[in-house]
Parts: C-alpha cells; structure tokens; sequence
C-alpha cells in the first residue's frame, strides 16, 4: 500500500528503501513487473535499497554497492554481480567457490589470464582483468555454473577440465550438493540421477567450466 500510494502522487525523484521485504515470491513478481512498467512511462530517477540479488537484476540499470557507508563497487549490474571486487560481496551474492590465486600469464587474443589456484598446482583460464604476470587475485564461482562428469574425453574440447574426487554428497532439498576435488575442492551442483550412480570404481569425476 506504502509503494501504491507513493507512484500515485506522481513524484518526481522515488527512494524504495527494501520495498519488497516479507512477500512472496509470485508477488515481488508481479511488483518488479509493475514497477518497470510504470517507471518506463514516467521516465523518473529511482534510487532503490535491496540485499536481493534477482531485485538488482530485474530493476537496476546502474548499481551502487555499499559496506558500512563506504562505496564498494558500482557500475552495471553484469559487472558488479558478475565480477564482485571483494569476498564479502561475493559471498552475499551466494558464490560457494571462493580461492585465491595468482596470475601466471594472460592472452590478449583469447581474452582470458592462467591463474594457480592457491597453494597448489592447480591452474584454471579465466576472463581477462585488470592484473599482470604475479599479481595475486580472487576467483569465484557460483556451483551450479561447474559440471561434474564421468567422461572426460566428452568435455576435452572445453577450457577448465580437471579431474578430481568426489569427497561428499549432501542433499538439500531438490538440490544435491557435492564435494569435488584433489590439491583444491570445489562445491558442485549435480543431479539427483548423477549423485545416486556415482562412479562406482574409483569415485572420480571431472569438473568442467565452459
């Protein structure tokens, strides 16, 4: 009602301080709708508080993040939240692998740097960034964007294939979560199918990232 009766007077500038808390989803649906909606006939500045990232996504066109008073990062949604600049944001927009790293060398042609991957062995290609030969950085990515594979001459063709073990599998819901790794462990989204005929033999498996 708050939120009804503030688009109806018109305004000029609109401040949505989390506006959305404590609805469901279906509901946040339609409002997110609504409110795109009437904000592209009113063509007015919205500035608009949230810690969801689906909000950010559906109504930001340029974002601004704040820890403690301080701005963190901004820029474009896809930046910002594709790319998060410290460990805290990453975690709050729910990215399970976290690892430092160190760059070993970049390829301007491919657009993408090799990274070791902490105390180990382990090297990984990733987007091209702002860093040089040496340079430490962070690495994050969310579980669901890795796959697990049985096969892996099936994946050759793709960057990042590593192979590894299954350490554990934990259900959660409709989502089983699984364990994977040898020198560094990833978290893993894999399918119901997958985790009740894990590789019989050796337990191994492949982590493959586009």
């Amino acid at each position: 009602m708050a939120l009804a009766r503030s688009l109806v007077t018109l305004p000029r500038v609109l401040l949505l301080d989390e506006p959305l808390t404590g609805l469901d989803a279906e509901l946040k649906s339609f409002i997110v709708a609504d409110l795109r909606a009437w904000n592209a006939e009113q063509k007015i500045p919205i500035v608009y508080v949230t810690h969801t990232r689906e909000e950010v996504e559906a109504l930001g066109e340029r974002v601004i993040v704040l820890d403690r008073g301080r701005v963190v990062s901004q820029g474009y949604p896809h930046a910002v939240l594709g790319a998060p600049r410290s460990r805290k944001l990453a975690q709050a927009l729910g990215f399970e692998n976290l690892f430092g790293g160190t760059v070993l060398d970049l390829s301007q042609v491919d657009g993408v740097m090799r990274v070791r991957l902490e105390e180990s062995t382990t090297e990984i290609e990733v987007p091209l960034g702002y860093a040089a030969p040496g340079d430490p950085v962070k690495n994050c990515e969310f579980a669901r964007e890795i796959s697990c594979s049985r096969a892996i001459g099936r994946t050759a063709q793709r960057r990042n294939v590593l192979e590894g073990n299954i350490g554990a599998l934990e259900q959660r819901g409709t989502t089983v979560i699984a364990l994977v790794g040898q020198e560094v462990t990833f978290t893993v989204h894999v399918t119901a199918q997958c985790s009740a005929q894990p590789c019989a033999d050796c337990r191994q498996a492949c982590l493959d990232r586009a």
